[in-house]
């Protein structure tokens, strides 16, 4: 998953780049050209990807969707992440969405109106919900609808450096170890400049602390930001205080960023930090140390998370909805989502298709920690202003992490910015 993960931002300079050339014949829109209803049809299709790998990864199953209905071509048009939705909301602005995206769950509620709800399309089908994972599923719905199939999906889960606990005399975090473990774990690794955690400003990291501790999400029962609470309050005061107080973590700078945090992981001068399923096949080929994965420490609530993750879903702009849901249907279909998974591009959705993961990319052992944090994560639900709530909370985090604001300022700012 590219999170999007989660909050996965792939910088690079801005570009569409179009890889199967067409006519369009419909007109003001190009999502789609040709006759339908049985008749040859191209349909385009609009995903991010950052590398020519992931790119042709994506071609490939464009090619699958051509194999499987002969009548369909798909021109596949992608950009970096972060411009990807710049783009599309410029074309869903002009009605000239393409006829396939991509959507991340976090962007479900920003974008599910742009789509076409898929339920009545599913069960004429026999495509069934309950064969993905259902955090994801549910993570993917808009208005009660399922407007988007996933493809893939992961937990936030605990990376750790192997080789640093075994220096440290320490047994490996494990399924059941508790807030508690962690905290001993942290100060016997912890030897400055080399630090035992690495602290993101991100909100996606709080979150599954929050969730661990008190069991609060970050909406209330009315979808509405929810995070100006003592249950938020003293988990933000908790992640302050490994930094601030406690020094377990070094001060974060202006720039941080989920890369930045992986590079700091990577470098082995943080042993512990937080991330998805999405890097764990590039971190183990890039480290120079044995890398493992845990669930989140257990506190009061147990063992939380959050899961996102990614998939396909058809634009009202669309002229061939039959169509286009039918390449959808193969794109997350288990051919592949096998082909995906084998190729480390995705942990599958699909859980027929997930040993593909496993056995593809030689991560058999992990099995039993990703099994456990699916089971205890919940869907990251977020608002039409996620992206206004993220920014907000990120900027003040630098700040209150290292001792120079407050956690009312951090939690209060960030609600005021979820506009309740």
């Amino acid at each position: 998953m590219r999170i999007s993960r989660l909050t996965k931002v792939l910088a690079a300079a801005a570009a569409t780049i179009v890889l199967a050339a067409c006519s369009n014949t419909s007109g003001s829109n190009p999502g789609s050209s040709g006759s339908g209803s049985g008749g040859p049809v191209t349909l385009t299709w609009f995903m991010w990807s950052g590398s020519d790998v992931e790119k042709n990864a994506w071609l490939h199953v464009a090619d699958m969707v051509t194999q499987k209905y002969p009548n369909i071509k798909i021109e596949f048009q992608t950009a970096p992440f972060n411009d990807f939705w710049t783009k599309l909301t410029t074309q869903a602005a002009s009605g000239n969405a393409p006829c396939v995206i991509g959507l991340q769950g976090q962007r479900a509620p920003q974008f599910g109106n742009l789509l076409v709800p898929l339920d009545d399309y599913m069960s004429k089908a026999g495509v069934k919900a309950s064969d993905y994972v259902p955090s994801i599923t549910k993570g993917l719905q808009y208005d009660g609808k399922q407007v988007a199939l996933p493809y893939d999906v992961g937990p936030f889960i605990m990376f750790y450096n192997k080789d640093a606990f075994k220096a440290a005399g320490l047994k490996e975090p494990a399924i059941g170890w508790t807030t508690d473990d962690f905290m001993n774990d942290a100060k016997a690794l912890n030897k400055p400049p080399k630090y035992a955690y690495w602290v993101q400003s991100d909100i996606g990291n709080l979150y599954p602390w929050v969730l661990s501790s008190s069991g609060k999400t970050n909406l209330n029962d009315q979808g509405q930001l929810d995070v100006d609470n003592p249950e938020w309050h003293a988990s933000a005061q908790f992640y302050t205080d490994l930094v601030s107080k406690d020094k377990l973590a070094p001060q974060i700078p202006s720039a941080n960023s989920s890369s930045a945090s992986a590079n700091q992981f990577l470098s082995g001068n943080a042993f512990m930090s937080l991330d998805g399923p999405w890097d764990l096949i590039n971190a183990r080929a890039q480290a120079k140390f044995k890398v493992g994965i845990a669930p989140m420490p257990a506190g009061a609530a147990g063992s939380k998370t959050w899961s996102d993750g990614s998939g396909f879903g058809v634009t009202k702009d669309c002229k061939n909805p039959d169509e286009a849901f039918q390449a959808v249907s193969v794109m997350v279909g288990s051919d592949a989502e096998n082909y995906l998974g084998q190729q480390g591009r995705a942990y599958p959705a699909l859980i027929s298709a997930q040993d593909s993961w496993y056995k593809g990319n030689n991560t058999a052992d992990v099995k039993p920690v990703m099994d456990a944090a699916l089971a205890n994560a919940v869907p990251y639900t977020t608002t039409p202003t996620w992206q206004q709530v993220v920014t907000t909370f990120s900027k003040q985090a630098v700040l209150t992490y290292n001792g120079q604001g407050s956690v009312d300022d951090l939690l209060s700012q960030t609600q005021a910015a979820g506009g309740s």
